[in-house]
């Protein structure tokens, strides 16, 4: 069971820095056309991206060393979805639009820019 998550909005600068950080991360431990060679397991991959999302201010609840790495209480499905993001059919690089997409769809994160835009 899935329960709805807080929208949560970011400065648009920490936003915009987030959304590079997470791009940068899955460039560089994602396999692509440009990284045949990623750097680290997919336990790694989700590691750096919870702490992408909790040096930017984003609850991930208490943090929990199991079987496949570490893992936060909250925001777990958001990790997976940012894990999962495919590389962009056009360029065939992870691209910062399918970053802002997860972080709208499955974390309900958007920078504070768009509030008035939705009120």
């Amino acid at each position: 069971m899935t329960t709805a998550t807080t929208e949560t909005y970011l400065d648009d600068t920490a936003y915009r820095i987030l959304v590079e950080h997470l791009t940068h991360i899955l460039r560089r431990y994602k396999k692509s056309l440009f990284n045949p060679n990623p750097a680290e397991d997919a336990a790694g991959l989700k590691m750096h991206l919870l702490a992408a999302l909790r040096t930017s201010n984003i609850d991930t609840g208490d943090l929990v060393l199991g079987a496949g790495g570490v893992t936060g209480t909250k925001r777990q499905e958001l990790v997976e979805a940012l894990a999962d993001i495919e590389p962009d059919s056009g360029t065939a690089a992870y691209e910062p639009d399918g970053v802002k997409r997860v972080l709208g769809e499955t974390g309900n994160i958007w920078p504070a820019s768009i509030r008035e835009d939705v009120a």
